[in-house]
């Protein structure tokens, strides 16, 4: 059973962010950035505990055609995803958000 996946608005930002530095070099970029992001969401919601736990309950997925991971936590009824984190930053930001 697939369960809801909900992206907090932090999620959200750092999705737009991302493709909109993608748009300004490739829309065809962008789109497929856009599409991968979503396609690890529907994965998420069929496998929430298919991905390394990496800080308690929140676990990472990697995109893997760009250099992010998708920060998640698997709830008792849906899916949060916490952070969409490009790979080049330090990585003791993925966990010092106020949703994590």
């Amino acid at each position: 059973m697939t369960r809801p996946v909900l992206v907090t608005d932090e999620a959200v930002e750092d999705v737009n962010g991302a493709a909109r530095w993608y748009a300004a070099r490739s829309l065809c970029v962008a789109d497929a950035f856009i599409d991968e992001v979503y396609s690890c969401y529907q994965r998420i919601g069929q496998f929430p505990n298919g991905a390394v736990r990496v800080h308690g309950l929140v676990r990472q997925l990697p995109l893997s055609r760009f250099p992010f991971v998708i920060l998640y936590r698997p709830m008792k009824d849906h899916i949060a995803v916490l952070r969409v984190f490009h790979t080049s930053q330090d990585p003791k930001k993925k966990v010092k958000r106020k949703n994590v």
